[in-house]
């Protein structure tokens, strides 16, 4: 029997704005695909994609079949405010899983008004029904606010991970050696 605790259809935050938080529906693509825009514009300063190819990215990649993405969207006021992208990974801790969240993302004019707590504490439910022992995520130095909002929910760094990363030419060149 699921506890209350555990229950992930919805979720609304009761401090500031409404804030509803779902997973996604095919129905939502089009006021969603815009906010992955703003993902890459967050993240590059030069070298943007357009918008067409970040919409057919979304589309076929991120959300296309067999992908293994899940989303989860956070809603002000009808609104999509914000986004996390997450998979559940296997296996984890004894015979569990572990939700992995790739991408938190709050749109500017709506943070600080309770989407980014709302996701968090929606994916935590959604791993506890999911019958997962672990949510992780990584942050990024470069990101001192997101670090801050992390702290801010009471959740410390992990400091027995250390992140290993091929990128670029370094991965060309291990593949290919």
């Amino acid at each position: 029997m699921m506890s209350a605790a555990v229950r992930i259809d919805r979720l609304q935050v009761e401090q500031g704005m409404p804030t509803n938080v779902r997973l996604y529906r095919s129905e939502d693509f089009e006021s969603v695909w815009p906010l992955f825009a703003q993902v890459s514009r967050f993240y590059r300063d030069t070298d943007v994609p357009s918008a067409e190819r970040v919409r057919t990215y979304v589309k076929d990649e991120v959300l296309g079949e067999g992908s293994g993405i899940r989303l989860a969207l956070a809603f002000l006021d009808q609104t999509p405010a914000g986004l996390a992208t997450f998979a559940i990974l296997h296996p984890g801790p004894g015979t569990t899983g572990q939700l992995y969240l790739k991408e938190l993302f709050v749109r500017k004019e709506h943070r600080g008004k309770g989407a980014g707590r709302a996701i968090m504490k929606f994916l935590a439910r959604y791993a506890l029904k999911e019958g997962c022992s672990r949510f992780d995520w990584t942050g990024e130095t470069t990101n001192p606010q997101g670090l801050k909002f992390y702290r801010a929910l009471g959740i410390a760094p992990a400091t027995e991970k250390v992140c290993f990363r091929l990128s670029g030419k370094a991965l060309e060149q291990f593949a290919n050696s």
